[in-house]
């Protein structure tokens, strides 16, 4: 990954872009380049002018830059924020339009990321313009979230062919644009992704909408993810292929409300459901304010899931039931640390003596419910401490269920 930074070098950092390095380094070296990020934290107009360096390389040059895979915009909203007005005005429509020219000279990309541009209407119109007249065959992944403040349906995601993976904020979707996507037929994940920037109360899709759509793509899947450091709920898409469903914020809770929809919404299609990071909110102890019933009624009622990800406080006889539960479950994480060793579920009428002596007395200690989660799993399984929970990944795009052959390119 080639990022600015890393072009002017680490050891004698300027505050200010040298023009002749970056040319030297770009003549060296531009050939090579096989990734372009730009993640600034620290000064906007460098990125300007990084970016004019380069149309004026590729310019001067006449030459493009094919071996360019993946381009990576992120706005940081938050220096935006914290920083003087004056200090970032007049950057904004210079970095659009040089960002433009510059994907111009990338006629082998596969995968573009915009994130947070959060623009104006007849900007967001037009952001895919330059990129989809030159990658319009070659884009396989496209990743624009926030591109515009106001709802608005990015039709132009439509002119790329051959995308796989669709990833975008939930205004920018729109039904036409979801009845274009019944049309994309190589398009396999769409991810339908918000964040603690996207600010403006999207409308859901028309349920007759999706219902269509899965009758004419019906390899479609569908992933809500929300992430950030906030306490916004998803935007539930009604009828929708939903398969995974993932909060990557430390300040959502499980509530019982909001698995009740998902079981009602989703019943016969999730297969992922996570909660990401440590929490920073406090929970009781008290097994009718924990989660642990809301669980086993969410692994009840969608027998197809297989991934799951628990952070808040149940109890060792949950996480078992869950397990014995879960006939599909095969990726199972649980924090160690919010465990309860305690047998706190009263028994059952559908549970024999039997079962109910082997739950209680496998809840006891970590080390047998290991031993019978594992044996139930038919694979050694362990608690997660905080740290591996943290570094654990989610692929949602992972197809888990054969569903035939991919046809080929």
């Amino acid at each position: 990954m080639c990022t600015w930074r890393y072009i002017i070098g680490l050891r004698d950092y300027q505050p200010v872009i040298d023009h002749m390095r970056v040319s030297a380094a770009l003549n060296a070296i531009g050939h090579k380049l096989k990734s372009l990020s730009f993640l600034p934290d620290e000064n906007l107009h460098n990125i300007v002018e990084f970016q004019i360096v380069m149309n004026r390389f590729c310019l001067v040059n006449n030459t493009k830059l094919p071996n360019i895979k993946s381009f990576c915009y992120k706005f940081p909203c938050d220096f935006a924020r914290k920083h003087n007005e004056i200090d970032i005005y007049g950057t904004g429509g210079m970095i659009l339009q040089n960002m433009k020219n510059l994907l111009e000279c990338l006629p082998g990309l596969e995968k573009l990321e915009l994130v947070d541009l959060q623009l104006d209407g007849n900007d967001a119109e037009h952001v895919l313009d330059e990129v989809s007249e030159v990658c319009s065959v070659s884009l396989k992944s496209l990743r624009i979230i926030n591109i515009s403040r106001q709802p608005f349906s990015m039709l132009a995601t439509a002119s790329f062919v051959n995308l796989r993976v669709l990833s975008i904020s939930p205004h920018n979707l729109g039904d036409d644009l979801v009845e274009c996507i019944a049309d994309m037929k190589k398009l396999r994940n769409l991810i339908i992704m918000s964040n603690a920037y996207t600010d403006s109360i999207p409308t859901p899709v028309d349920s007759r909408i999706w219902l269509s759509c899965r009758k004419h793509h019906p390899r479609l899947r569908v992933h809500l993810i929300t992430e950030g450091k906030h306490k916004k709920e998803l935007t539930f898409q009604t009828r929708a292929p939903v398969k995974s469903i993932v909060y990557d914020t430390p300040y959502s809770k499980v509530n019982q409300f909001s698995v009740n929809l998902v079981v009602e919404l989703y019943r016969t299609d999730l297969e992922v459901y996570c909660h990401k990071r440590l929490p920073r909110f406090s929970r009781s102890r008290s097994f009718h304010d924990r989660p642990d019933s809301s669980y086993i009624y969410l692994v009840r009622q969608c027998p197809y899931i297989h991934t799951l990800m628990i952070r808040e406080r149940v109890s060792s006889s949950t996480v078992l039931l869950l397990a014995y539960t879960g006939k599909n479950l095969r990726y199972f994480y649980v924090r160690r640390n919010a465990i309860i060793l305690k047998c706190d579920w009263p028994k059952s009428p559908d549970w024999s003596d039997e079962f109910y002596s082997w739950l209680r007395k496998s809840s006891k200690s970590y080390s047998d419910m290991e031993t019978e989660v594992s044996q139930i799993l038919g694979f050694r399984w362990f608690a997660l401490t905080d740290k591996q929970y943290n570094l654990t990944p989610i692929n949602v795009t992972y197809q888990h269920y054969y569903e035939g052959f991919e046809e080929a390119d």
